[in-house]
């Protein structure tokens, strides 16, 4: 099952399908325009594209990045023009709370500006001591989330994402901050 351009000898050439149909498609999109000088010689080919969908694999690592929105725009600037890019974003690193809440709202914006959005989140959110401060404003939910943490540190991913939506819920609702 060969969907890209392929030429299997001088004179046989596998135009492939006019649109790509994966992330890891080699050269599909394209037809063939094939001239001939003469009976017998070989075959002028050449790739004219036809796609209208790009596809495109970008991976971000967010450990040292100050502004996730920042990074994020400068990323997908690559992948213009928006309504026609296909995207697969991986996420990789670590994150605080604060700087996830930022993170998932831009992801939210850029998910409405391409054509498709789908994310490999493979982020670790620790949270900072602001955010720990930020939580711990309210005495209920710094015991709630002094006990998430010692259990997202002992590797509880259920633990990691009920305190990333406890400060996401918290700053919603008002919390200090």
């Amino acid at each position: 099952d060969w969907h890209g351009t392929l030429e299997i000898a001088e004179r046989t050439w596998y135009a492939g399908t006019p649109e790509p149909d994966r992330f890891r498609s080699r050269d599909a999109g394209n037809v063939l325009l094939v001239e001939l000088d003469r009976p017998g010689a070989r075959p002028a080919v050449t790739k004219l594209p036809t796609l209208r969908h790009r596809w495109h694999q970008l991976t971000l690592d967010l450990t040292a990045v100050g502004d996730p929105k920042q990074a994020l725009d400068q990323l997908f600037a690559e992948v213009a023009p928006f309504e026609r890019a296909i995207v697969e974003l991986t996420l990789e690193g670590v994150i605080d709370l604060s700087g996830r809440a930022e993170l998932d709202a831009v992801l939210a914006r850029w998910a409405g500006e391409v054509c498709h959005l789908e994310v490999c989140d493979d982020l670790l959110a620790a949270p900072s001591e602001r955010d720990l401060d930020r939580l711990g404003s309210s005495p209920v939910v710094g015991t709630v989330a002094s006990d998430l943490v010692d259990k997202a540190k002992a590797g509880d991913p259920v633990a990691a994402l009920a305190l990333r939506l406890l400060y996401v819920e918290h700053t919603r609702a008002g919390g200090a901050g």
